[in-house]
């Protein structure tokens, strides 16, 4: 595990791992080029944790998009308006979900117990 004290190799290495590891390094590591490259090329979804620099950095977002379109909400607003990373984010979707039919089922069961729980619990 990684903390805002880790040494960048350290970082490196665990956001390589799981790039969501990001949310704990420190604010000079979030803003290093190098640390969030690995990280969204590992999730692209660690893109919440970069630097409002990073965010901006077209580079940075075109690989967290490519990664994981859902990587998109985290970019800069500019670059959000930006036809070639708002294409990118599109395709993203039109190639379909990278995972199991089979985890997208059980996902939508889960959130429709969830919803009915909720349902029934403001009810009570």
């Amino acid at each position: 595990m990684i903390n805002k004290y880790s040494s960048r190799d350290k970082v490196l290495k665990a956001v390589k791992d799981v790039g969501l590891n990001l949310e704990y390094a420190s604010e000079e590591l979030k803003a290093d080029k190098k640390i969030v490259m690995a990280a969204v090329k590992q999730d692209g979804r660690s893109l919440e944790y970069a630097s409002k620099e990073l965010r901006a950095d077209k580079k940075i977002v075109m690989a967290a998009v490519n990664q994981s379109p859902w990587a998109f909400e985290f970019a800069s607003e500019k670059l959000q308006r930006n036809k070639d990373v708002y294409f990118l984010y599109l395709e993203g979707f039109r190639e379909g979900p990278k995972i199991s039919g089979w985890l997208v089922f059980i996902g939508i069961i889960i959130f429709i117990i969830i919803y009915i729980l909720a349902l029934y619990s403001a009810n009570i």
